[in-house]
């Protein structure tokens, strides 16, 4: 946020909006001229444009309540998640990202889909 207060500083005729999306919305939008830059996190060819390699790596984390089981482990299997409902962004599902980290206990996960979940996997077991 320290760089957009001095863009803002610096460029105050500049309009700053930040908008969110997915990787397909944000490469529409780029070509057609609706925004001029995105941070773009998914695997795709970016031949079509200046752009940068960002050093850094996607982090996953559960969202629970403090009191659930899975809360005190330092790491969680995905044999652990088996039965929860689990909510993952269809990008993340759409591109694969998960497959090789829950390999063959994929198909034993309880994968509860919401259109406006684009972020990230969140479990929410049951009390």
């Amino acid at each position: 946020m320290e760089v957009l207060s001095e863009i803002i500083q610096d460029y105050p005729d500049v309009e700053i909006r930040l908008v969110s999306g997915n990787a397909d919305e944000m490469e529409t939008a780029l070509k057609h001229g609706t925004i001029d830059f995105a941070v773009l996190m998914a695997h795709r060819s970016l031949d079509s444009y200046h752009h940068l390699q960002l050093p850094e790596t996607d982090r996953w984390g559960l969202a629970m309540q403090k009191d659930n089981p899975l809360a005190q482990k330092n790491a969680i299997k995905p044999a652990d998640l088996i039965g929860l409902p689990l909510l993952v962004s269809e990008q993340a599902l759409d591109e694969h990202r998960f497959q090789d980290w829950w390999g063959n206990v994929g198909n034993n996960l309880r994968l509860v889909q919401n259109e406006n979940n684009r972020s990230g996997l969140f479990c929410y077991p049951k009390s």
